[in-house]
């Protein structure tokens, strides 16, 4: 090949490469370019992918976090031991009507309901309710779909679910809330009391504690007012007195709404076989318990010998956040060694190890495993008992 027409061959081959590389064919990047190969995502513990996700959640217009409750959450502001709640087979938490955690398709959902055991542990009345009272003169107050009514010891509605709220019955009579005010029915859903006060106690003594605003009164079962409002607080009558609150300090009542032992005490209790308890404050020693006769003399006295701490002869004993039970000489009982107990009732107390609750009797003997969710005190016989329900 002659000398021209390599020149020309070679200048050829020079463009050719050139327009080889400015296209990117032949494999080969422009010049500093960058590499466009993706990073795997991250794997977490459990060997499956994760996906990062922004470290703030959105929030909703009420300043509340708008992003789903993690599985085993629980909800700003709620309980961990009130909040409703499901529970898959594998045991992790969810939030109601949150779907289970996808996985093998094999979680069974667990809802939570009340019923009520007898004093062997056998469930008598099938979980199936909201939340329940304590059973007294032979009906218990449920809620189910959001109101109270009340069933018998067989678990029949006898007062269909329409108040908001209710107490238990006592003399014949039970507090029955609809909105945000009290009244009273009788066991036949008789309204002997319209809903029309702020707050209530039972009946006793053929009396009721009621506040219509501010202040604290007395009616009968008629609702006529025996004793004006005019107290800052009350307690209930026992054996014909009442302790009242005037002016921070509290003193006791007949129920003519004399003024029968005037006051003096930082806080008095309803009189029990002619003795009632009251808190004293002594200057430069403090408070002091004390009991007080109805002619108005006191006896200053121990903790241990206060008569509203001792239940059927029983009183809770904490020690280093543990707790027990001492009768009536002091003496140790039941070993503080649960991590809370209730009073006793019907002969046994309900008490609380871990995450369970049981009964034990007044040795300290185990008598119902602790194996309920939550439990409630034994009364007329039965206990009410929150159980998982597949």
């Amino acid at each position: 090949m002659d000398t021209l027409s390599t020149k020309r061959f070679s200048s050829l081959l020079s463009t050719l490469s050139l327009i080889l590389m400015l296209t990117g064919c032949g494999g080969t990047k422009a010049p500093n370019s960058a590499p466009t190969t993706q990073a795997p995502p991250p794997v977490s513990t459990s060997g499956s992918a994760t996906q990062n996700t922004p470290t703030t959640a959105p929030v909703s217009a009420s300043g509340s976090s708008s992003q789903p409750i993690a599985p085993n959450a629980t909800a700003p502001g709620t309980s961990a031991n009130n909040q409703s709640s499901t529970t898959t087979s594998t045991g992790q938490t969810t939030n109601p009507g949150n779907s289970p955690a996808v996985g093998t398709g094999e979680e069974k959902i667990k809802t939570f309901s009340w019923g009520f055991i007898d004093k062997t542990g056998t469930i008598i009345i099938k979980p199936q309710f909201e939340d329940v009272r304590p059973f007294s003169e032979g009906l218990a107050g449920v809620k189910k779909d959001r109101l109270w009514g009340f069933i018998d010891k067989k678990g029949n509605i006898v007062i269909k679910p329409h108040y908001d709220n209710v107490t238990k019955f006592v003399n014949g009579f039970a507090a029955v809330l609809m909105g945000d005010h009290w009244g009273f029915i009788r066991k036949d859903n008789l309204m002997v009391v319209n809903t029309q006060y702020v707050e209530v106690h039972p009946f006793s003594e053929h009396k009721a504690a009621v506040k219509p605003d501010q202040t604290w009164g007395f009616i009968d079962e008629r609702n006529t007012m025996l004793i004006k409002p005019t107290y800052t607080d009350v307690g209930d009558f026992s054996e014909d007195l009442a302790p009242v609150e005037v002016k921070d300090t509290w003193g006791f009542i007949d129920d003519l709404g004399n003024m029968i032992i005037k006051p003096a005490f930082l806080k008095a209790y309803s009189f029990k076989n002619s003795l009632a308890d009251v808190e004293v404050a002594i200057p430069k020693s403090g408070v002091k318990n004390a009991l007080v006769d109805k002619n108005g003399i006191v006896t200053f006295v121990d903790q241990l010998h206060t008569r509203q701490n001792f239940v059927e002869g029983m009183a809770m004993l904490e020690r280093h956040s543990s707790w027990g039970f001492v009768n009536e000489e002091g003496k140790t009982v039941v070993d503080p060694i649960y991590d809370s107990v209730e009073s006793f009732s019907d002969g046994l107390a309900c008490v609380r190890s871990g995450l369970k609750k049981g009964y034990i009797d007044k040795d300290g003997k185990v008598v119902i495993n602790l194996q309920f969710e939550n439990a409630r005190p034994f009364s007329d016989g039965f206990a009410g008992v929150r159980v998982a329900v597949e």
